[in-house]
């Protein structure tokens, strides 16, 4: 790393084999953070945005005869703007993709939870546990109709096999694939075959 320096501390020496390094970062300054881009998609939050914009806006001189005072509105509306999309959207995901089950009108009932949730910070109102409860149920129906219809789309058993590894994810390391005198195997046919023939020559050999 630049400007980074690494001293052997002896005096720090501990009772393991290891010695101990002490870092010096010169001129470490912190990254400006990126904003995050918010999104304004659903009708409750695009209300919502008009709503804080409409209210927002008697609070902006009116007076652009200057440069300096264009310079000032212009500011003034992009203050505006980006106020209201922070307080009626929500960040915009970054990577990643949905859930297989969710659907719109999932995504409906997350849109309306939400939107009393923020009439209500605190919570405790009975029309937030009312739509609570109707956006979890909107999700066990989704979830329960998506694996019905996955179940009942088997054919066999390698489509079983296909589903429960799609589902689960492979990890970071993955084995690599069994090679046989300079011959790579990557389909179970071929695994198959090769195993039924190494078999069958050993055991030629043995009898």
């Amino acid at each position: 790393m630049p400007l980074a320096e690494a001293t052997v501390e002896d005096h720090l020496a501990t009772s393991s084999d290891h010695f101990t390094l002490s870092l010096t970062f010169l001129d470490i300054r912190s990254t400006p953070v990126q904003p995050a881009k918010i999104r304004v998609k659903t009708e409750d939050e695009l209300k919502r945005f008009v709503e804080i914009v409409e209210l927002g806006a008697t609070e902006i001189p009116l007076t652009d005869s200057t440069p300096a005072e264009l310079d000032e509105l212009a500011s003034s509306l992009v203050s505006l703007l980006t106020s209201a999309a922070k307080a009626a959207g929500r960040p915009a995901r970054k990577g990643g993709r949905p859930a297989p089950w969710w659907t719109e009108e999932c995504a409906c009932a997350a849109a309306g939870f939400r939107a009393i949730r923020r009439s209500y910070p605190c919570g405790f109102n009975q029309d937030v546990q009312i739509a609570k409860r109707d956006f979890h149920r909107v999700v066990r129906r989704a979830k329960r109709q998506y694996w019905r219809n996955l179940i009942d789309n088997f054919s066999s058993s390698s489509a079983v096999f296909k589903a429960v590894r799609w589902l689960k994810s492979p990890g970071a390391f993955q084995p690599p694939p069994l090679q046989v005198d300079n011959v790579v195997l990557r389909w179970n046919e071929e695994l198959r075959r090769t195993t039924s023939q190494t078999l069958g020559h050993q055991y030629l050999l043995l009898g």
